[in-house]
């Protein structure tokens, strides 16, 4: 099931986090601690272009970062539709647009 996000300014906004998903636990050994996002479309829908980062947080402090500053051009779309899988429990997918004034983007993850 795709989430689907839209971020009008400069933030960090976290797209997958442990209260989104059913996580294993003592109460919920049904859970699973691994999500995999198979694709996520980026598409900046202002005239101007804008500057993404996509990145795990870890609990610790630790940054790992999935990609590097990319820069949309304006009404452009990046599509990553390659993989991957990281555990919910310890880590939080973030999205951060370092972009001044009025960035509109918009995000589809599967």
């Amino acid at each position: 099931m795709a989430k689907f996000f839209n971020i009008t300014s400069a933030t960090n906004t976290i797209l997958a986090q442990a209260s989104d998903y059913s996580v294993f636990s003592t109460s919920n050994k049904r859970g699973l601690n691994n999500v995999t996002i198979s694709k996520l479309i980026i598409a900046n829908y202002d005239a101007g272009s804008c500057t993404v980062q996509i990145w795990l947080d870890h609990a610790s402090g630790t940054d790992y970062y999935v990609t590097g500053a990319i820069t949309i051009p304006g009404n452009g779309t990046l599509v990553w539709d390659t993989p991957f899988t990281f555990n919910v429990s310890t880590h939080t997918l973030k999205l951060t647009n370092t972009t001044a004034g009025s960035a509109r983007v918009s995000v589809i993850m599967e």
